[in-house]
């Protein structure tokens, strides 16, 4: 519905690390038809300034979460970036490398692979 509120602890780090110049992407396993949604839920609840939003293609074959978000962080580092920090609720979200250091939020409502 794209009305889901921040989390405030998440967004406190977003803007502390917008105010340092960090690049902040989002890696989501959603596909490209929610795009317009996210983007409005992210803006409307102070993700405004995001350098990227990266969402599955359509089209996409890749059915795991995780091998998939380990690709998008290897093209990220392969355009100059260091990922100093990658955050995610799931363990997919964290696995296969590609960043510095991976911090696992808590989430009791649902598990993806």
């Amino acid at each position: 519905k794209g009305t889901d509120p921040a989390i405030e602890p998440t967004l406190a780090l977003y803007r502390y690390a917008k105010e340092n110049k960090i690049a902040v992407f989002f890696i989501t396993s959603r596909t490209e038809s929610y795009r317009s949604i996210t983007e409005k839920n992210l803006t409307k609840s102070g993700f405004s300034d995001r350098d990227d939003l990266i969402l599955k293609s359509e089209h996409s074959h890749e059915r795991l979460n995780g091998i998939y978000k380990a690709a998008v962080r290897k093209a990220i580092t392969n355009k100059g970036y260091d990922i100093a920090l990658n955050i995610g609720d799931q363990e997919s979200d964290l696995v296969g490398g590609y960043a510095d250091r991976t911090f696992k939020l808590p989430n009791p409502y649902y598990f993806t692979p």
